[in-house]
């Protein structure tokens, strides 16, 4: 699936950057994260690129966030960095896929997921939706 990061960055320049990320980051997992192409419901983020810990799990955390959904990043990450910039209303639920297409399971761990789901420029690369996209 072709998103907005990859048409207005070329390989070479997403692939360098992700070379000076792990150079300056090693333990960081530098991570892209869109706004589904169907979706209507849920803002779009200001910004796409995020560095994340490669130690977190992919279980949801309960104790900082109301749990909305079955996935991980959005219930783990600071609140400055995903759910303020999305400004999501506690009735909201989202859906945060992995290459556009799946969750991760629930017992992974940041840094596997990457390894297996990483694209060849070296970001993982998430979309997120409402329940209604998948309607």
């Amino acid at each position: 699936m072709e998103n907005a990061f990859k048409k207005r960055k070329c390989f070479a320049d997403r692939k360098r950057d992700v070379d000076e990320i792990a150079k300056r980051h090693p333990n960081k997992v530098p991570l892209i994260v869109e706004r589904g192409r169907r979706e209507k419901h849920l803002p779009l983020l200001d910004k796409s690129k995020f560095l994340v810990p490669e130690e977190l799990n992919m279980m949801p955390t309960h104790g900082h966030h109301p749990v909305r959904s079955p996935s991980f990043l959005v219930h783990n990450l600071p609140p400055s960095i995903f759910l303020q910039r999305l400004q999501l209303t506690d009735s909201q639920a989202f859906y945060l896929l992995i290459n556009g297409r799946t969750m991760a399971g629930a017992s992974m761990m940041l840094r596997d997921v990457y390894s297996s789901d990483k694209d060849d420029d070296g970001f993982l690369y998430c979309t997120y939706t409402s329940q209604e996209a998948f309607g």
